[in-house]
């Protein structure tokens, strides 16, 4: 098993792995985010891209019954994980995607 770490597989794995786990404790996450008791509906999200648009997906939404929706990234690393400015532009072009894809009139965290 050893001989597969830190292989392309092997981190893809770990990263739906990860997701996984991030799914079967939901209610973990919501409490820390401090709206565990706020209805939330829970879904993914994804866009296949194509010549004209660039394709993208969204790990988790939490769509609360309080008119915002959490948009959260799920992401696996062996090492601590900093967003720095390119990546930070990256997730604001996911959120005004989808914010134009589904025209929803919702916050979004």
């Amino acid at each position: 098993m050893q001989h597969l770490q830190n292989t392309p597989e092997w981190n893809v794995w770990c990263g739906y792995a990860y997701e996984n786990l991030c799914q079967i404790h939901l209610y973990k996450i919501k409490e820390k985010l401090g709206i565990a008791a706020i209805y939330t509906e829970i879904s993914s999200f994804a866009v296949k891209g194509n010549k004209e648009k660039i394709g993208y997906q969204i790990d988790l939404l939490l769509d609360r019954a309080d008119s915002v929706i959490n948009i959260c990234e799920m992401k696996f690393y062996d090492a601590p994980f900093t967003i720095n400015k390119d990546y930070a532009n990256k997730l604001r072009m996911r959120i005004a995607n989808f914010r134009e894809t589904t025209k929803i009139k919702k916050i979004f965290f």
